[in-house]
Protein backbone atom coordinates (compact mmCIF):
# COMPACT_ATOMS: atom_id res chain seq x y z
CA UNK A 1 0.00 0.00 0.00
CA UNK A 2 1.12 3.62 -0.86
CA UNK A 3 1.15 6.09 1.61
CA UNK A 4 -2.42 7.71 0.29
CA UNK A 5 -4.05 4.52 0.73
CA UNK A 6 -2.75 3.97 4.26
CA UNK A 7 -4.09 7.63 4.80
CA UNK A 8 -7.33 6.21 3.69
CA UNK A 9 -7.58 3.22 5.27
CA UNK A 10 -6.46 4.61 8.88
CA UNK A 11 -9.28 7.52 8.68
CA UNK A 12 -11.61 4.67 7.72
CA UNK A 13 -10.71 2.49 10.76
CA UNK A 14 -10.86 5.97 13.60
CA UNK A 15 -14.39 6.48 11.50
CA UNK A 16 -15.48 3.51 12.67
CA UNK A 17 -14.20 3.30 15.96
CA UNK A 18 -15.69 6.33 16.67
CA UNK A 19 -18.84 5.18 15.59
CA UNK A 20 -18.66 2.27 17.95
CA UNK A 21 -18.00 4.49 20.91
CA UNK A 22 -21.69 6.51 19.74
CA UNK A 23 -23.59 2.74 20.10
CA UNK A 24 -23.76 2.54 23.89
CA UNK A 25 -24.91 -2.05 23.98
CA UNK A 26 -28.19 -2.00 25.58
CA UNK A 27 -27.96 -5.13 27.79
CA UNK A 28 -31.79 -4.46 29.28
CA UNK A 29 -34.96 -3.86 29.49
CA UNK A 30 -35.34 -0.65 30.61
CA UNK A 31 -35.78 3.18 29.14
CA UNK A 32 -34.09 5.89 29.91
CA UNK A 33 -36.33 8.81 30.70
CA UNK A 34 -39.23 6.95 31.72
CA UNK A 35 -40.38 6.94 35.30
CA UNK A 36 -40.51 3.41 37.40
CA UNK A 37 -41.94 1.81 40.75
CA UNK A 38 -38.87 -0.34 41.83
CA UNK A 39 -39.50 -2.73 44.28
CA UNK A 40 -36.09 -4.22 45.95
CA UNK A 41 -35.67 -6.88 48.42
CA UNK A 42 -36.66 -4.29 50.96
CA UNK A 43 -38.22 -1.50 50.00
CA UNK A 44 -40.15 0.22 47.25
CA UNK A 45 -38.78 3.51 45.35
CA UNK A 46 -40.29 5.93 42.90
CA UNK A 47 -37.88 7.53 40.09
CA UNK A 48 -37.32 8.69 36.55
CA UNK A 49 -34.31 6.50 35.31
CA UNK A 50 -31.78 8.63 34.52
CA UNK A 51 -28.97 5.32 33.24
CA UNK A 52 -28.41 1.50 33.47
CA UNK A 53 -25.19 0.62 34.83
CA UNK A 54 -23.74 -3.24 34.73
CA UNK A 55 -25.24 -3.61 38.52
CA UNK A 56 -26.79 -0.50 39.11
CA UNK A 57 -29.35 2.06 37.88
CA UNK A 58 -29.47 5.67 38.74
CA UNK A 59 -33.02 7.48 39.82
CA UNK A 60 -33.32 11.09 39.65
CA UNK A 61 -36.21 12.67 41.50
CA UNK A 62 -36.49 9.67 43.82
CA UNK A 63 -38.88 8.78 46.39
CA UNK A 64 -38.73 5.67 49.40
CA UNK A 65 -42.34 4.70 48.99
CA UNK A 66 -42.80 3.15 52.39
CA UNK A 67 -46.74 2.08 51.60
CA UNK A 68 -48.31 2.29 48.36
CA UNK A 69 -51.71 2.07 49.41
CA UNK A 70 -53.81 -0.47 47.06
CA UNK A 71 -51.52 -1.46 44.77
CA UNK A 72 -53.47 -1.80 41.83
CA UNK A 73 -55.32 1.35 42.56
CA UNK A 74 -51.90 3.13 42.86
CA UNK A 75 -51.08 1.73 39.67
CA UNK A 76 -54.00 3.24 37.99
CA UNK A 77 -54.08 6.39 39.59
CA UNK A 78 -50.66 7.37 41.20
CA UNK A 79 -49.29 6.97 44.80
CA UNK A 80 -50.20 10.41 45.83
CA UNK A 81 -54.48 9.77 45.57
CA UNK A 82 -53.92 6.81 47.87
CA UNK A 83 -55.18 8.05 51.37
CA UNK A 84 -53.03 5.00 52.90
CA UNK A 85 -50.22 6.11 50.81
CA UNK A 86 -46.75 7.13 52.62
CA UNK A 87 -43.82 8.99 50.41
CA UNK A 88 -40.58 10.34 51.71
CA UNK A 89 -38.92 12.03 48.88
CA UNK A 90 -35.52 11.39 48.94
CA UNK A 91 -34.09 15.04 47.48
CA UNK A 92 -31.71 13.88 45.68
CA UNK A 93 -30.30 10.94 42.93
CA UNK A 94 -29.99 7.46 44.18
CA UNK A 95 -28.64 4.66 43.07
CA UNK A 96 -29.76 1.11 43.40
CA UNK A 97 -28.25 -2.12 42.87
CA UNK A 98 -29.73 -4.03 40.21
CA UNK A 99 -29.27 -7.35 41.83
CA UNK A 100 -31.62 -6.32 44.69
CA UNK A 101 -34.28 -5.80 41.91
CA UNK A 102 -37.23 -7.69 42.55
CA UNK A 103 -39.61 -6.01 39.81
CA UNK A 104 -39.69 -2.38 38.01
CA UNK A 105 -43.17 -1.27 36.93
CA UNK A 106 -43.55 2.07 34.08
CA UNK A 107 -44.84 4.23 36.93
CA UNK A 108 -47.22 6.61 34.52
CA UNK A 109 -47.86 9.47 36.59
CA UNK A 110 -46.26 12.72 37.84
CA UNK A 111 -43.45 11.82 40.58
CA UNK A 112 -44.33 12.82 43.93
CA UNK A 113 -42.35 15.55 45.81
CA UNK A 114 -43.54 15.96 48.78
CA UNK A 115 -43.52 14.18 52.18
CA UNK A 116 -47.19 12.04 52.44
Amino acid sequence: MNKKELMTKKLEIENQLKDMEKEEPKNHFFNIGENYLIRTVTFTFLGNLIAVGDKELLLGNASWIADTGRFSNMLKDGVVSQDSSEIEPCNTDIVIGRGAIVDMIPYNHELPTKQK
